[in-house]
């Protein structure tokens, strides 16, 4: 993810990669030659900030793991914001799609996202379509709030040509929020995940995500299935079972 610089936290830029080797990633994937909307609920985790663990923690994925090189889009447009990620902790809850390829593989997202500022934890919202070569502006907000124990339901819908439009409603405090992009790829992809640092992971409380869909069908019935893991620590989300999964914080 890429964090504000000053005050809240900016909406997340989440990893371009493979899939399978991402290790930022907790959750699931499916895939497929055309992917046209991705939907799920999940709640808002509780997350507890460990203090002064952010620069080790950060120091130490850089060294061990490279992600913060070699997995973070918007990294050389934004060197700044990237820095102040690896080295806060943070956690984000999010679906979305992707699709093109090399430096035009782009993904639109929304969802949550929770990180440790001097004060404790603050929580927001956002939309974003990150890659490496375009970073579009994201939208993030805290007005309307969204705070731990929300339930939220999001979707990400192509319209087969040249556009995505994105809502992400909070069930518990009856607010939607709607944003359309515009992008020149087609989607393949769709996942539903928590995403952190590698090293640098908070605190959080159990993520359950139900009604995970794409192109209306549960992602237990794509034949191309990817589970993946924030490593270290090891966060593996349970197996697909109706529907839904579940995602526990060390």
């Amino acid at each position: 993810m890429l964090l504000g610089v000053a005050g809240a936290p900016q909406a997340v830029a989440v990893p371009r990669h493979n899939v399978s080797s991402a290790q930022v990633y907790s959750g699931w994937a499916v895939q497929a030659p055309v992917i046209r909307s991705t939907s799920a609920t999940f709640n808002v985790p509780a997350v507890g900030c460990t203090p002064g663990a952010g620069i080790g923690g950060g120091l130490a994925n850089m060294v061990n793991t490279g992600s913060a090189l070699l997995n973070t889009p918007g990294m050389l447009a934004s060197p700044v914001s990237y820095l102040v990620t690896q080295f806060t902790q943070h956690v984000g809850v999010w679906i979305g799609l992707i699709g093109g390829a090399g430096l035009d593989q782009t993904l639109m997202q929304t969802g949550v996202d929770a990180s440790c500022d001097p004060g404790g934890p603050s929580y927001g919202a956002f939309f974003e379509m990150p890659s490496l070569r375009n970073q579009a502006p994201p939208t993030y907000w805290d007005d309307p709030p969204t705070k731990p124990g929300d339930t939220m339901r999001a979707s990400a819908v192509w319209n087969g040509k040249d556009s995505t439009s994105m809502t992400l409603t909070n069930v518990t405090r009856n607010w939607t929020k709607t944003a359309t992009y515009h992008m020149n790829f087609t989607p393949e992809l769709a996942l539903a995940v928590a995403e952190s640092i590698p090293y640098n992971v908070p605190r959080f409380g159990e993520v359950r995500f139900t009604e995970v869909a794409a192109d209306g069908k549960p992602y237990e019935r794509f034949s191309r299935q990817r589970q993946f893991s924030i490593t270290p620590p090891t966060i593996t989300p349970t197996p697909l079972t109706r529907h839904s999964f579940a995602i526990v914080g060390p």
